[in-house]
């Protein structure tokens, strides 16, 4: 298990991060964050990260960072690319985004949040993701986007057998945490949950719950 650590108060304009993380076979590797990430305001220019992953062959990699807060008037571009050697690599990815310092007034004042996934399974591209939230453009409290909540997760799975029981499972974890989501199965046995809350604890814990419940399953 390992906490990426960032000597910073944040990410600041102009900041470029890049990441790269080898899994290697049969490994078993956990990535967490210290603390919320936030994304402070930018007078001028962006921000970017770049991340590469690879996952090689009976291995597992679990991400979950604590949630990312774009500051008002931030402009940050993330990209990141996941190889999974084949498939056995197992894969559970978690974002959480928030709209913003909302008690204080910044819901959605941010410039840009963009995030770009790619995920491949033997050399194959299997999944991607191109989330673009621009506040001067889109409503992002509107239909589709936000939808009058604060805060958006998604986990994305691969390697992972996602039974009956799984998904009535997940679906009483929305229950009991009152926050609205669902299940969509993606390509070759890859799996997508998203879901929308007002709180960013609320979603940690409930994402945390679904994951366990998950690797219990799939005796990870």
């Amino acid at each position: 298990e390992y906490i990426l650590m960032n000597a910073s108060a944040g990410i600041m304009a102009r900041d470029n991060y890049f990441l790269e993380i080898e899994v290697g076979n049969e490994s078993h590797v956990v990535l967490s964050s210290q603390s919320f990430e936030k994304i402070h305001k930018m007078v001028d220019g962006t921000a970017k990260r770049e991340t590469r992953v690879k996952i090689g062959k009976q291995a597992y990699f679990k991400y979950i960072p604590l949630p990312t807060i774009p500051f008002a008037e931030s402009n940050f571009n993330n990209v990141t690319t996941i190889h999974l050697q084949d498939v056995t690599a197992k894969l559970s990815y978690l974002e959480i985004l928030s709209c913003g310092r909302h008690l204080r007034g910044e819901r959605f004042k941010y410039k840009l949040y963009k995030s770009l996934i790619d995920i491949y399974q033997m050399d194959k591209l299997v999944f991607k993701d191109n989330s673009v939230f621009e506040s001067e453009v889109t409503n992002l409290e509107g239909l589709g986007m936000f939808e009058g909540y604060t805060h958006l997760a998604n986990l994305i799975l691969f390697g992972f057998f996602i039974s009956e029981n799984s998904t009535a499972a997940i679906a009483e974890l929305f229950s009991i945490y009152k926050i609205d989501g669902g299940v969509t199965a993606l390509l070759n046995g890859g799996c997508l949950i998203r879901a929308l809350a007002n709180e960013s604890e609320v979603l940690m814990r409930c994402f945390q719950e679904i994951i366990f419940t998950l690797e219990a399953e799939n005796h990870c």
